[in-house]
């Protein structure tokens, strides 16, 4: 039997004087077994001795145990298994050769590792991508609002609201791309939490009627007084984007949003009747960048990422999205969620922040466009305005102007690896008074990881994302302000 196994075998007696060598053993030293058999194993391996091998193979004999090791031999330089059995006539050992393995096993860990160190590097061009190119976008986005007013003339109206139409083509890419990106990095993580449904579709129907409307469809929202245990914006966001779907490839009718609960579980539907998708189009609607009828690229129909959005935040919230179409006559996308316990919320008219009514807000950001374009914005919706680039520049801006702010709205990334959270921390400390609620503050960032995310919340603060327009800058803000009381209030002295 020992001389037909395919591992090599060799016994030694208690002296370690070799005892037996199988056929395989022979063949893989090199070394007629004659020539070996009755000398002491290091007599005839002078490299054992000492070795890691060698070692283990006295550790079993001294505990009186088995045991199974990986080790370079001494003898081939090479990996070997070792099965080692002690035992009352001396040692047994099978050994056999692992370097094929091993070479297999390291060459898997370092593709992990140059995998991970691919997603680290991917995470930082993420972050940086995400900081500089919402910068200057953000800029724009904010002097084309600010141009409105000023602009005389179809000609020059209709110039700017094609650039406008343009930044917003460009705020949707980056927006898309960077939401992929952050997907497929794995940084984005749900918060999960019970959701009234009724007031995410309100607002979703109140965002999209008057582009339906534009279009010449209807769209329909069925009353839903249930709730879900999701992420509110993550799947705000999906809705959002089938909507988005629905209206691009929608010509006339309708479409439909409607919820339902069935077998435990609450379904959101969204219903078309649209172009409707080709059987052999259904599993690749949730590709990046394809889309149905659109082989001209057309920017009217969208990019072709807003269903592969879809799908990732399916699998990331564990919300199976199920779709039908006929062509010709419309799709239909639900979504299926567990269902949570309906909260009843009251419902409170949000007074738009962008009637500044003398109200005292301080800005501070460190790039000199961007406060200029809040700034200006800031003014225009009648607020008095203290800009700062850093947070020592605005202490000593409101220690001259002796007045306490309304609102703080700060960048998240400030020069000299300081922080928008530790500028409104600053500001507040300056007028810290039990009896007064903290300052309302907002971080207003390029930054898309959770770091930003969970520093906002540990001080109290709202955070939106950059860049944005003018209508998103002054809903984040009204909601900042009803929130804290202060809808109505206008700025005084401390």
């Amino acid at each position: 039997m020992l001389e037909s196994i395919s591992d090599a075998f060799y016994a030694v007696d208690h002296d370690w004087r070799f005892t037996y060598i199988n056929r395989k053993a022979e063949q893989v030293w090199g070394r007629p077994r004659d020539t070996l058999l009755g000398r002491r194993i290091w007599e005839a391996f002078p490299k054992i001795q000492g070795s890691e091998a060698f070692e283990a193979q006295k550790q079993a004999v001294r505990e009186g145990r088995e045991m199974t090791i990986e080790v370079m031999s001494p003898t081939m330089g090479n990996w070997v298994e070792a099965s080692i059995y002690p035992s009352a006539d001396g040692l047994s050992v099978y050994f056999r050769d692992i370097t094929a393995r091993r070479q297999a096993q390291q060459a898997l860990l370092q593709a992990k590792e140059m995998a991970e160190a691919a997603d680290l590097a991917k995470g930082k061009f993420l972050a940086a991508a995400s900081h500089d190119l919402r910068q200057p976008l953000q800029a724009l986005l904010l002097f084309v609002d600010v141009l409105k007013p000023h602009v005389r003339g179809s000609q020059g109206a209709t110039a700017l609201m094609h650039l406008g139409r343009g930044l917003d083509a460009l705020k949707e890419l980056l927006d898309s791309l960077l939401d992929m990106s952050r997907l497929d990095a794995g940084v984005v993580q749900p918060n999960i939490e019970i959701v009234p449904v009724g007031p995410l579709f309100e607002h979703i129907a109140a965002s999209y009627r008057p582009v339906a409307a534009a279009k010449g469809l209807e769209l329909h929202m069925s009353a839903c007084n249930a709730a879900a245990r999701t992420d509110r914006t993550l799947l705000t966001r999906m809705v959002r984007n089938l909507v988005e779907n629905a209206l691009r490839y929608t010509e006339s009718g309708r479409i439909d949003i409607e919820c339902r609960r069935a077998g435990g579980r609450l379904l959101i539907e969204v219903r078309d009747t649209g172009i409707g998708i080709p059987p052999d189009h259904l599993e690749h609607i949730w590709e990046e960048f394809h889309q149905v009828g659109n082989p001209e690229r057309d920017r009217n129909r969208g990019l072709g990422l807003g269903l592969a959005i879809v799908r990732r935040l399916s699998q990331l919230l564990n919300h199976p999205v199920d779709v039908q179409s006929k062509p010709g006559q419309g799709t239909s996308f639900v979504i299926a969620l567990p269902l949570g316990r309906t909260i009843e919320t009251p419902v409170t008219a949000v007074e738009p922040a962008t009637a500044g009514r003398g109200r005292f807000a301080v800005v501070v950001d460190d790039d000199a466009i961007v406060l200029l374009g809040l700034e200006t914005i800031f003014r225009d919706w009648g607020y008095e305005v203290l800009v700062a680039g850093s947070a020592q520049k605005a202490v000593e801006g409101l220690s001259r102007t002796g007045r306490r702010p309304d609102l703080i709205v700060a960048d998240y990334r400030l020069r000299e690896g300081r922080y928008g959270t530790e500028a409104v921390a600053r500001i507040r400390a300056l007028y810290d008074d039990p009896g007064s609620a903290p300052i309302p503050g907002l971080i207003l960032t390029g930054e898309t990881g959770p770091d930003c995310e969970r520093d906002a919340a540990a001080h109290g603060l709202g955070i939106i994302h950059k860049p944005v327009t003018p209508r998103q800058l002054g809903q984040a803000l009204g909601e900042l302000l009803e929130a804290s009381g202060k809808g109505g209030a206008t700025g005084r002295d401390c």
